[in-house]
């Protein structure tokens, strides 16, 4: 039986998508959250949030942008992009440790 998850076409390993959200009030509509996709065994687990926040700071590893042209919207293509990351891992602090 086949998965219904994306695997990577290079090292078949299963693919996760991480939501990344901008908090910034002022962000344009649509724009305040992209998807960064993970190719990885096992699911990226983020850190627990900063005390008092909803926020979960990570950093990624091998974070690639990859820019693409999205035909099939009838007569109006459009302009996109893919993240695509190694790894994803908590915020370092100036100490070395993680946020």
């Amino acid at each position: 039986m086949a998965d219904a998850q994306e695997r990577d076409k290079i090292t078949g390993e299963l693919v996760w998508v991480v939501r990344v959200m901008d908090a910034d009030p002022n962000a344009r509509a649509g724009s305040a959250e992209v998807k960064v996709k993970i190719a990885a065994a096992v699911r990226p687990v983020p850190p627990e949030p900063l005390a008092g926040t909803p926020f979960r700071p990570v950093e990624f590893d091998g974070l690639t942008l990859t820019p693409y042209v999205d035909t099939n919207r009838g007569s109006k293509p459009r302009q996109g992009f893919a993240l695509r990351a190694t790894g994803m891992r908590p915020v370092r602090t100036g100490s070395g440790r993680a946020a």
